[in-house]
């Protein structure tokens, strides 16, 4: 009788660990492998740049900065539904464009509105400074430079204006799949 409980109280003990066992759900991580991927929606903040972006606005032009970060971004490669990681081929930055809605002068020169800034920005993204020249041929060279959601790039004046700053700014971005988004940023001041 002891020998027919034992057997029955081992058969139980098996039967629950292999149900257990057979009813977990297996997850499995399928990689898709490269994808193109190709940014949507941006938008901006205005604060203070030292070594790292804050929402705290500054007037000094050595502080005073726009972030501009990607919010959204689409897979234009068709991948499974169970993809769980990617290698991401975004499209190609090929111009920048910061346009002012009212005359900014600096070094003694009068950018009217609506004339193209660059001249008077830098750009500082992962711990780096570039012009924006210099940032859109690096960005042709490593895409990833700025790709995915939550991405961010910090522009600033690159001297004192001549004349205080306090007006709004167009940031516009041109790909290589001529698709272009621009940010508007509402008021960016900065003192002279």
């Amino acid at each position: 009788m002891k020998l027919l409980c034992i057997s029955k109280l081992s058969f139980l003990v098996i039967c629950i660990i292999t149900l257990s066992t057979s009813c977990k759900s297996v997850v499995t991580e399928f990689d898709c492998g490269e994808v193109e991927t190709e940014i949507l929606d941006m938008f901006s903040r205005v604060g203070s740049y030292s070594s790292s972006f804050s929402n705290n606005p500054s007037t000094n032009y050595e502080e005073a900065a726009i972030a501009i970060y990607i919010e959204n971004i689409a897979i234009l490669t068709e991948t499974e539904t169970s993809c769980f990681s990617f290698t991401s081929i975004p499209k190609v930055l090929i111009d920048i464009g910061i346009i002012s809605s009212a005359t900014v002068t600096s070094n003694n020169t009068a950018y009217m509105a609506g004339d193209e800034l660059n001249g008077l920005f830098k750009l500082h993204t992962r711990n780096q400074e570039w012009t924006i020249s210099d940032f859109i041929n690096a960005h042709q060279n490593d895409p990833t430079l700025f790709h995915l959601e939550n991405d961010e790039i910090v522009f600033q004046l690159t001297d004192q204006p001549d004349i205080a700053v306090n007006q709004s700014f167009s940031v516009i971005f041109t790909f290589d799949s001529q698709k272009v988004i621009t940010i508007e940023v509402p008021v960016f001041e900065v003192s002279d």
